[in-house]
């Protein structure tokens, strides 16, 4: 693809190809949600999987100058690499923020390794009795999914556990169907620019498509290249449908990025 294609041709808004374009001279740490962003949303997380051409640019990304990737997710890191297919070149930060590279971030005390060990058995025995809900563990917390419940009793049972959850001083965070809930504070705007803060400063493209991801919206400063995929509110510069879209626009920052290169 070349980038001197117009935005019509590209499918994408022209003030996004125009940022891009500018920034193409720039170290630039791409940041990328998964579910929902780099994949279509599926009725269950282990179905998941990159949209095609996803992989191939994440790869070229990877090994362009002054370029560094990673994946910023609520899923544990070793459900991420799993589900995303990337290589080690690719940074993967889970949890929200509290493991990265499949190292716990932050530590865990025995008193709340004993506090997540009883709140998960009382929530677990909650998620067994809403037909279609699920949990997934995570090493300092845990995700309740109820997209596959019906709606009412969804809601009562992410209502159930947050008040359980609050009750034992642990966080929550609610996204599309699923509540997380940590030990520690669950940030991906905190991790991300801990990352940025790391690489030097470079400009940061992130993309994303949930409640979730708009702590990285706003955290982010107003020359980053922030991108909401897909509908709702956000605090991103920018949209893109889908994540076929968002494809395209990576395609187009390693393509702008190699006319620079000698």
């Amino acid at each position: 693809m070349s980038p001197s294609r117009n935005p019509d041709q590209l499918e994408l808004p022209a003030a996004l190809v125009a940022a891009l374009s500018e920034a193409r001279g720039a170290p630039l740490l791409v940041a990328l949600d998964f579910d929902g962003t780099l994949s279509l949303i599926v009725p269950h997380p282990a179905q998941a999987r990159p949209v095609a051409g996803a992989l191939p640019v994440l790869a070229r990304l990877a090994g362009s100058p002054g370029v560094t990737v990673a994946l910023v997710s609520g899923r544990p890191v070793a459900d991420l690499r799993e589900v995303s297919g990337v290589t080690e070149s690719v940074l993967l930060i889970g949890s929200h923020g509290a493991e990265w590279g499949g190292r716990d971030h932050k530590r865990l005390s025995d008193r709340q390794a004993e506090t997540l060990r009883q709140v998960r058995t009382e929530v677990a025995a909650m998620v067994d009795a809403t037909p279609g809900a699920m949990i997934e563990p995570k090493p300092a917390g845990f995700a309740i999914h109820v997209r596959q419940a019906e709606p009412t009793a969804g809601a009562e049972l992410h209502a159930a556990v947050q008040a359980l959850a609050r009750a034992a001083d642990l966080h929550v965070l609610a996204g599309k169907s699923v509540l997380d809930v940590g030990v520690h504070p669950l940030d991906k705007g905190a991790a991300v620019m801990e990352l940025r803060h790391r690489l030097g400063d470079p400009t940061v493209l992130f993309a994303g498509d949930d409640v979730t991801d708009e702590t990285v919206m706003t955290a982010a400063q107003s020359t980053d290249i922030t991108i909401r995929v897909g509908p709702g509110e956000t605090s991103a510069r920018f949209r893109v449908p889908d994540p076929h879209a968002l494809v395209t626009a990576l395609e187009y920052v390693v393509e702008s990025r190699a006319t620079l290169a000698p």
